[in-house]
């Protein structure tokens, strides 16, 4: 049995096609416009919102006489604006390594404005456990309502308890002969029931797309000091991230320190909390 700890990576985002988006500006006639954006995403947000009014320089529309320049300023009053629409135009691709169907079960309950492939169970054999242990009790020890010798009785019968699942894992590929099986549909049925023997905290990866409306929502609700200990950690790191690359988008969030009932913890706080 091997501990895992979740990765998160980004790996692709949303572009910007330098020929269509020259086409596009020459069309409605901001031939001058250009932008600071970090990002692809962000000028793609930026432009969405401008094309709303033909906001790109003042007279293309005769109603604007005068408009914010800069990708963050333009970007920070959508956000106090509230006008988060133009924010699903840009999608970020992630890859979310070795975590487990805790998480990714509190994860799909955020469906609108993602997509989620996920490593099959029924085609993918266990051959050995990745088990994310959990922080909780040592959080409850924080808190005063665990002791050293609970959390070492906890931490001794539960690796006990694992390599016995793992052990069992194998013992089912040996006992069905599974891998002298030629049919891969009947593979597939033993894979499937050999699962249900596992852990539910056992590994599993996902590639994860989201437009930065969805992102925003996700970070907010997930780093909350009352939602679940592995989708909190996953959702602080993918605050960083986004922070990082992308930061018009997310300028308004911030790192704050809170206090716990297991002590001081950190949770991501959004001026602009719905957008």
């Amino acid at each position: 049995m091997d501990t895992i700890t979740p990765k998160l990576l980004l790996i692709g985002e949303t572009a910007v096609n330098r020929d269509g988006m020259t086409a596009l500006l020459e069309h409605v006639g901001a031939y001058d416009f250009s932008t600071d954006a970090a990002s692809g995403g962000e000028e793609i947000a930026e432009v969405a919102g401008r094309m709303c009014y033909l906001s790109f320089a003042p007279g293309i529309n005769p109603n604007v006489t005068r408009v914010r320049e800069g990708n963050q300023a333009y970007i920070g009053n959508i956000l106090k604006s509230g006008h988060g629409s133009v924010l699903e135009h840009a999608t970020v691709n992630f890859a979310i390594l070795d975590v487990t169907p805790v998480l990714t079960h509190e994860l799909v309950r955020h469906s609108v404005g993602t997509a989620i492939s996920q490593t099959s169970g029924r085609f993918c054999r266990i051959e050995k456990l990745g088990f994310y242990w959990p922080k909780g009790f040592e959080m409850a020890r924080g808190a005063g309502e665990l002791d050293d010798d609970q959390i070492a009785k906890i931490e001794a019968e539960g690796v006990d308890l694992l390599n016995r699942i793992e052990l069992f894992q194998r013992r089912l590929g040996e006992i069905t002969g599974i891998d002298r099986i030629a049919s891969f549909a009947i593979k597939k049925i033993l894979t499937s029931a050999f699962r249900r023997f596992a852990p539910y905290g056992l590994k599993t990866s996902l590639i994860f797309s989201a437009n930065h409306r969805a992102i925003r929502h996700i970070i907010a609700s997930r780093t909350d000091i009352h939602a679940e200990e592995e989708i909190r950690a996953f959702t602080i790191d993918l605050g960083h991230l986004m922070k990082e690359r992308f930061p018009a988008i997310y300028q308004d969030m911030a790192l704050t320190k809170i206090d716990a009932p297991w002590g001081c913890d950190w949770v991501w706080k959004f001026e602009h909390h719905k957008v």
